[in-house]
């Protein structure tokens, strides 16, 4: 554990590691997370100071900045929800860091069919949240690459997709149950023909000694296999109920979440676990604020298979 003053030239010192941490006034704790790289997120919430109050006002109260790197992304996470648990600090009901995440909507009757989007409060159906924009955007240019799909950048149609041939005109005869078949086998389902196409495109250009071309095929068939990683796991989160047992800890997964832990101590965290209605067509959607805790627990998951007690 490591404690530093929130000083801005203290911010330059902190490790780019997965940590948990939190802001005290020196008594309270005023704000607690979670954060794949310790760095970048602090880095990120002194630079929003200037356009969130409240950020600016946890950074003019705080006089310390802690920090826990723990070896399991797990354990990191059985720490932070003790820590909310236990302090409820103030401003974590006041500051989204989650508020760039975004995600995939999915229209079977207007244009745009495929859009990037903030929310989920349209008819659309979403998938998400993806943390990144640029992310989501690449896998659409991949899609309409390869497979001449909707890549729409508004309402209007035609566009020049439709002109240089990057796409087969579905704004021009919207027919929704032959869209909706069409999407739930390419971007709802990873059994499909893209990973064969983009593995025969690379070989194709490492045959011929393009080099250049190879290497673009392979970033973007890194780029597919990530998001049907992603699909794979935000088909089942939610339904995943769960007792594993790891190093002597006994977790106790209900709905993608970690309900308890036991070990040398327990703990209870049934009541944080708000249980959300989902809509049907936020059949593949998360609250932006579970989503890093959904995916540890996922990965996690994922790593004990064969020790699973179902």
């Amino acid at each position: 554990m490591k404690i530093l003053t929130s000083d801005d030239l203290i911010i330059q010192k902190l490790p780019e590691v997965r940590a948990t941490y939190y802001f005290t006034d020196g008594e309270s704790v005023l704000f607690a997370g979670m954060t794949s790289n310790l760095f970048a997120r602090i880095t990120r919430l002194s630079e929003m100071r200037e356009d969130d109050e409240k950020i600016k006002e946890l950074w003019e109260k705080s006089l310390d900045l802690t920090y826990d790197i723990r070896l399991k992304d797990i354990d990191s996470l059985v720490w932070y929800k003790s820590l909310l648990k236990n302090y409820t600090p103030y401003y974590n009901d006041y500051i989204n860091i989650w508020e760039n995440y975004v995600y995939l909507g999915i229209s079977y009757e207007e244009v745009p069919f495929i859009a990037v989007k903030d929310n989920t409060q349209t008819d659309h159906l979403y998938l998400g949240p993806f943390r990144s924009r640029f992310f989501l955007q690449d896998i659409l240019s991949i899609f309409s690459k390869y497979l001449k799909l909707p890549n729409c950048s508004d309402k209007q149609f035609p566009c020049e997709l439709l002109e240089d041939k990057s796409c087969l005109g579905y704004c021009l005869d919207i027919k929704p149950d032959e869209l909706r078949e069409l999407f739930g086998s390419t971007f709802l389902s990873y059994k499909n023909s893209l990973p064969e196409i983009l593995n025969k495109a690379f070989q194709e250009y490492s045959d011929n000694l393009e080099f250049i071309k190879a290497e673009e095929v392979r970033i973007e068939t890194k780029l597919i296999l990530k998001y049907y990683k992603y699909l794979n796991f935000l088909t089942k989160t939610k339904s995943l109920n769960k007792i594993v047992k790891s190093d002597g800890i006994r977790y106790n997964i209900e709905k993608g979440l970690i309900a308890s832990v036991a070990g040398e101590d327990c703990f209870d965290y049934s009541e944080q676990n708000r249980d959300i209605p989902y809509r049907d067509n936020e059949l593949y959607a998360l609250n932006k604020n579970q989503l890093d805790e959904r995916w540890i627990v996922f990965e996690f998951l994922e790593s004990l298979k064969n020790n699973v007690d179902n």
